[in-house]
């Protein structure tokens, strides 16, 4: 094998060495070239370039990788003159002019026409920018945008009379935007960084792309520009995290897990304008549902349209338009989707309704700053009830919001709600009047019914139903109530005709989640005693005849109410039969001597004991019911009664007194020395005690 000659290394190693040093002079060298001599034509070519004021820093030339110049710190600031005349519009001083851009190093690449003894520039190099946007609020209300400039199709020479000159590419190396909101009641920022790019001069188009950190970990943002396009700047963010929105940005949005891609088009002259389309997200909550999202901004006038992507989709139109002194918008949804309106409203009640049904609400505002709205719904269904909404309407300002709702149950029962809460005050009004519904079609609304629905219509045969009232028909009925801070509903009046019975109510509801209680009073009149007994208990009823009662009652708002009922009540029952001791009536015929001396036959055939009246005081206390004055009058026959039925345990304990001499308390009760025996009304002379004790399904009497 054949050696390499000393002179062979030699020369290859001196021309390697040759290299290097050139190398190294043509990087190092303009670094030691002083040329701010060049100050004046790149300022004017710089200031010309952007219509703006420049600073510029030490001026150095650059040989590698083309010859021209680097200028280490550049910053591009508003026309002084311009930012002194709006500032005087606003009534505002201001030091200094907003900055536009900042540039740690320009590299200013010259053109092959620089040999024509002009000072040229083929392309242009912007070093780790930082591009400012600003926004702001003029005194007549209008939002002005301040920005650089796009540079022209041309940039003036720096050599006085040198003429336009085209600078074929502006390269962007690590950049970053800033947006600053001063309109906004506080200062609003947001950033993005990581920029590359460049823009052509002669096409007057250009892209930069880099990642958004702020907005999620794989966000990235593509900017395009076209200058000849309706909408010139185009941005392209891709793999937001739409939680972090919330974080960077002063909207308020729900707290969403997933990304979502956008696309934003705009221009800012003549008018500012953009469109946005927001690619399909999924909804929290949703199982799987997607949301689509379309919207335009131009001329002060916004439109959006959003629609769920799927069999049963839900869409929404809004238009806006925002003037200088007053706006106004309208929006149409078709189609109800509880899941996504609770994504953005989180309220119960929104998860009843059900569609499809259609919604068109409109809001304005005045020159004085005042607004108003109103909105129109059709064809709902409340879940869980028969209530069908075919209309119903809203209306506020910023005063006081009304609702007023029209509901339609299946049989033909209406019910309609008005409902008022004043802005400044955490009291609502509410204001129904119902017809032919029943009460647990009422109680469906609040989520109060009884489960199962059947348990309502069942009858037991060896217990009481404590929802025996569900199926009472209220065929005539209002309410005016308040509901305080959302937790304590107030009845400050209702009349109800239920079942034939002429009810009057007031009371409170406190609707705590903790202890939810009632506390209620009122009268009843009218009322029909064996089916109202009937609906709680295994017929037939024990007691016949009609009746009134007032009360004053307490409660648990829960399933098992009846064991904590508490109050007093005061009854009173006209013209009927005590059924449970007819046995005992027709023994007491044979056996009463009134009968006889009265010339009047046993009846040994009587159905229970006939009253005229039946009344006393009764007092529930923790679902037992006692009392120690009830007594009846009848015509052949009174009757008095103390003691207590435990409905909990399904207990009764009373102690009765019968009247056996009927006849001789007629005739002591007319003669002056005796009368005084009987001032008391239901005092019986000598009277026959029975004890009814036990079960009530199998109670003993002795």
């Amino acid at each position: 094998m054949r050696r390499p000659s000393w002179y062979h290394i030699t020369t290859r190693s001196l021309f390697l060495a040759a290299a290097l040093i050139l190398a190294l002079t043509l990087w190092y060298l303009p670094n030691f070239l002083e040329l701010n001599e060049f100050r004046p034509q790149v300022l004017d070519f710089l200031q010309k370039t952007f219509h703006c004021h420049v600073i510029v820093g030490d001026i150095r030339g650059e040989l590698v990788p083309y010859p021209g110049l680097i200028v280490e710190h550049v910053v591009f600031l508003e026309e002084s003159s311009a930012a002194r005349q709006a500032d005087a519009r606003r009534g505002v001083w201001r030091a200094a002019p907003r900055v536009l851009a900042s540039v740690n190093g320009v590299h200013l690449w010259f053109s092959r026409k620089i040999l024509e003894g002009r000072l040229q520039f083929r392309a242009v190099r912007f070093s780790r920018p930082r591009f400012i946007v600003h926004r702001e609020t003029e005194s007549s209300g209008e939002k002005r945008w301040t920005f650089l400039s796009v540079p022209g199709m041309t940039s003036s020479s720096a050599v006085p009379g040198g003429g336009g000159a085209l600078v074929d590419e502006w390269q962007i190396r690590n950049g970053s935007v800033e947006y600053w909101d001063h309109a906004a009641a506080a200062t609003h920022k947001w950033v993005a960084d990581q920029f590359n790019g460049s823009f052509l001069t002669g096409s007057q188009s250009g892209s930069i792309t880099g990642k958004v950190p702020r907005l999620g970990r794989q966000a990235m943002l593509d900017l395009h520009y076209t200058g000849a396009a309706v909408f010139p700047l185009e941005a392209h963010l891709g793999a937001v995290e739409l939680s972090a929105i919330g974080k960077e940005t002063p909207l308020q949005v729900p707290a969403f897990e997933d990304t979502a891609d956008f696309l934003v088009k705009a221009r800012f002259e003549p008018d500012f304008a953009v469109q946005a389309t927001m690619e399909p997200m999924l909804l929290p909550h949703t199982d799987g549902k997607r949301l689509r999202v379309r919207a335009t901004f131009e001329k002060d006038h916004l439109h959006a349209h959003l629609e769920t992507l799927d069999a049963a989709p839900m869409t929404m139109e809004v238009d806006a338009d925002i003037g200088k002194d007053a706006w106004k918008a309208r929006a149409a949804v078709t189609g109800y989707d509880a899941a996504l309106v609770r994504t953005f409203y989180e309220q119960s009640w929104v998860d009843r309704l059900l569609g499809p049904g259609t919604l068109e609400a409109h809001a304005q505002s005045g020159g004085s700053g005042g607004w108003n709205w109103s909105a129109l719904g059709k064809d709902f269904r409340m879940e869980g009830t028969a209530l069908r909404i075919p209309e119903w309407s809203a209306r506020g300002d910023s005063k006081s919001t009304t609702v007023l709702a029209h509901g339609v149950t299946a049989q033909g029962g209406t019910a309609d709600v008005v409902w008022a809460l004043p802005e400044a005050s955490t009291v609502a009004t509410l204001q129904v009047d119902a017809d032919s519904v029943t009460l647990r079609q009422v109680l469906e609304v609040f989520n109060l019914q009884s489960k199962p629905a059947s348990a309502a219509a069942a009858q037991p045969e060896d217990s009481m139903n404590p929802f025996g009232y569900e199926p009472w028909l209220i065929t005539k009925g209002s309410m005016r109530a308040l509901l305080h801070n959302g937790t304590m509903f107030e009845i400050q009046q209702s009349r109800f005709v239920i079942a034939g019975m002429q009810t009057n109510l007031s009371g409170t509801f406190e609707l705590t989640q903790l202890n939810p209680h009632a506390h209620i009073q009122g009268d009843v009149q009218n009322i029909a005693v064996a089916p109202v007994v009937e609906s709680f208990f295994k017929p037939p009823s024990p007691v016949t005849g009609t009746g009134k009662i007032s009360f004053t009652l307490a409660f648990p708002m829960s399933d098992s109410w009846i064991q904590g009922l508490s109050g007093p009540i005061q009854l009173e029952i006209d013209n009927g039969l005590i059924r449970e001791l007819k046995t005992i009536y027709r023994i007491m015929t044979v056996l009463n001597l009134s009968n006889y001396l009265r010339l009047r036959f046993p009846q040994i055939t009587a159905r229970g004991i006939q009253f005229q009246t039946l009344s006393g005081h009764l007092t529930f206390q923790n679902g037992v019911l006692s009392s120690e004055d009830l007594f009846s009058k009848g015509p052949t026959l009174n009757m008095g009664a103390r003691g207590s039925v435990n409905i909990p345990a399904r207990r009764i304990k009373i102690s009765l007194r019968l009247e056996m001499f009927r006849f001789l308390e007629d005739i002591l009760k007319d003669v002056p020395i005796t009368h005084w025996m009987f001032k008391k009304p239901s005092k019986i002379l000598l009277p026959l005690v029975v004890v009814v004790d036990g079960p009530w399904d199998n109670v003993e009497i002795r």
